[in-house]
């Protein structure tokens, strides 16, 4: 259904619908998985997440991890009257972590072993997930640095390491994260923008830290 492509290439999502719609059982994994979004967000067609559920569940059974961590997500927030079940959050991102989609996923599932709303919450693991996020330079793999410099920076979970959330810091900064760059200064001390310098120079001796570690 290349008229599908053509109308979601050009943002006229109420005509795709009306041609998924009509389509029915006909629709392929690519187009099951798009219309389940359209359902979610409401774009282009009513608003119906129970419909939504059910087609990317089509989806993700024929394989599409994207249609996997749509479900992931949604289960993971939750919406209106449905309430986040975390633990069947997890159970969609693994199998979409099993089926070789990795786009942000090793970052979404730091998050999910640092949230102690999740049965299996495991500092360690979390731990785990975020430093393969920054070793694969995944998008958000700035945002997993400064969650690893929070984490390090902290008395809670793990016994504070103001030297290691200070090296996380600067993988952070060093990837233009603006939050993780703010911490950095601060943690550095640096009271303004002219300090900037001294916390350039403190980025290579706190990133050996890092990976001398």
């Amino acid at each position: 259904m290349g008229k599908v492509r053509e109308y979601l290439k050009n943002n006229n999502e109420s005509a795709a619908c009306t041609l998924l719609e009509t389509a029915g059982t006909q629709l392929n994994g690519f187009e099951k998985q798009y219309y389940g979004q359209l359902l979610f967000s409401g774009k282009g067609v009513q608003h119906n997440i129970p419909k939504a559920i059910t087609i990317l569940k089509e989806a993700a059974h024929l394989g599409f991890g994207a249609a996997m961590i749509e479900l992931g997500d949604w289960h993971y927030n939750g919406t209106g009257k449905f309430a986040p079940n975390i633990d069947s959050a997890a159970y969609w991102y693994f199998k979409a972590f099993s089926v070789g989609y990795k786009n942000n996923l090793m970052y979404t599932l730091g998050n999910l072993f640092q949230d102690k709303n999740y049965c299996n919450h495991n500092i360690d693991n979390a731990i785990l997930w975020y430093s393969l996020s920054i070793n694969s330079n995944e998008a958000r793999s700035a945002l997993a640095a400064e969650k690893l410099g929070d984490i390090y920076n902290s008395n809670v979970d793990i016994v504070m390491y103001p030297d290691k959330a200070k090296g996380y810091y600067s993988i952070s900064y060093e990837r233009r994260n603006e939050s993780g760059c703010l911490k950095m200064k601060k943690i550095s001390g640096a009271a303004n923008k002219k300090d900037l310098e001294n916390v350039d120079n403190d980025i290579l001796k706190n990133l050996q830290t890092i990976h001398g570690d």
